[in-house]
């Protein structure tokens, strides 16, 4: 596979992991247009018109609300249940039977992450099974490929990428699909089950048809 291939992922999983992992600030608002406005490229040339039009609405949303608003929605969903339920985007409450944080997925990732030699950074204070941690590790696995690129490594690609290709799997789209449903029901903004949306079907064509 090509070396851009990578750089793409390294770079666009990264975006989507601090989008959930705190409230958006006006510097990353446009980091985020900018890679949105990239994907609806993608979308017009596979003829995905609802890709389009997610991707056009969180564009329209962010150009149209200040880092202020943006922080009040986030705090609203993920901190203070305002809009009716506290949504906490993490595998052991949606696919463990207990619905509890620090559950059996979250062992499952951490064990996952420690083979890999990958811990979260310090300031990150959600669980490692959170969807920004999950999306995180994605990015690191591709930065890891570019990495024994660049120095000329003999390196096994394919292993790596079957990795990246289960922890998806089995981990991040059975959560993005109970998390999609939530965010539905409770977002009542609709940014972030726009952007939830467009990331199930990002990995989607990314991963899938491979």
């Amino acid at each position: 596979m090509e070396k851009k291939l990578y750089e793409r992922r390294y770079k666009d999983y990264a975006v989507f992991s601090k989008i959930f992992a705190y409230p958006l600030n006006n510097d990353f608002k446009e980091i985020i247009i900018n890679l949105f406005s990239k994907l609806i490229d993608f979308a017009k040339q596979v003829h995905d018109d609802s890709l389009e039009e997610s991707l056009n609405f969180v564009i329209n949303f962010l150009k149209n609300n200040n880092a202020e608003e943006l922080n009040r929605i986030y705090t609203s969903l993920f901190i203070s249940g305002a809009y009716g339920k506290i949504l906490c985007p993490v595998e052991s409450i949606y696919l463990d039977n207990t619905g509890l944080i620090m559950g059996e997925k979250r062992d499952i990732v951490l064990e996952i992450y420690a083979k890999d030699k990958l811990s979260l950074s310090d300031n990150f204070k959600e669980q490692e099974d959170h969807i920004s941690a999950e999306l995180s590790y994605i990015s690191l696995k591709n930065k890891e490929i570019l990495n024994n690129i660049n120095n000329s490594h003999n390196y096994n690609e394919i292993n790596n990428i079957d990795i990246q290709y289960n922890f998806i799997n089995e981990h991040i789209l059975p959560l993005l699909h109970y998390l999609v449903l939530d965010l539905k029901k409770y977002d009542k903004s609709r940014l972030y089950f726009e952007t939830a949306s467009i990331l199930k079907k990002y990995i989607e064509y990314d991963y899938l048809d491979i």
